[in-house]
């Protein structure tokens, strides 16, 4: 991740999470299309990960992961089943 993502990803906050990309929202615009690298840090598991930006929504950004080794994405898939069974965190 260079300087200006990881600026970025200091405002993103996750709001969805599967195998297959997330979707956050931030106070920084994105384009669709726009490549992006990221370090994401689920459950105890540190993914480095490629996405593209899909679609924006005001501020919500779905970013499809690509590139994403068999490996990793069976990982991808077992915390995303763990995350889906425990449900939406208590607030």
């Amino acid at each position: 991740m260079n300087a200006r993502e990881a600026a970025r990803a200091l405002n993103a906050f996750s709001i969805n999470f599967s195998a297959g990309g997330l979707c956050v929202r931030t106070s920084t615009p994105y384009a669709v299309g726009e490549a992006l690298s990221m370090s994401l840090e689920i459950e105890g598991s540190l993914f480095e990960l490629e996405g593209v930006v899909s679609w924006t929504r005001g501020d919500a950004v779905g970013i499809r992961f690509v590139n994403v080794r068999p490996a990793v994405r069976a990982q991808l898939e077992q915390v995303a089943r763990a995350l889906a069974t425990r449900g939406p965190p208590l607030t």
